[in-house]
C-alpha cells in the first residue's frame, strides 16, 4: 500500500473514531437527541473545512461546534 492510500485510510479511521466518540460523549451527558444530530460531514463533502459537526456546552448551553480531526 503506498503512503497516500495509507494516509487517507488513517485519516478516515481517525474521523470515524471522532464521530463515534462524540456520539457516545453526548449520550453520556444525557444528550441523546443531540447525539443523533452529530454529522460526519466530510463523508459528504471535503469543501466545508471540517469533518464533524457536533455539540458542546458553552456558557451553560449546548452549541454546535465543528471538528477538523486532522488537527487533533
Amino acid at each position: 500500500m503506498n503512503k497516500v492510500i495509507k494516509d487517507h485510510q488513517t485519516g478516515l479511521e481517525g474521523e470515524a473514531w471522532v464521530y463515534r466518540h462524540e456520539k457516545e460523549r453526548l449520550k453520556s451527558l444525557g444528550q441523546s437527541k443531540l447525539a443523533k444530530k452529530v454529522r460526519w460531514v466530510s463523508k459528504i463533502s471535503d469543501n466545508l473545512g471540517y469533518d464533524i459537526e457536533t455539540y458542546d456546552k458553552i456558557d451553560g448551553v449546548f452549541e454546535r461546534i465543528y471538528i477538523d480531526s486532522h488537527t487533533i
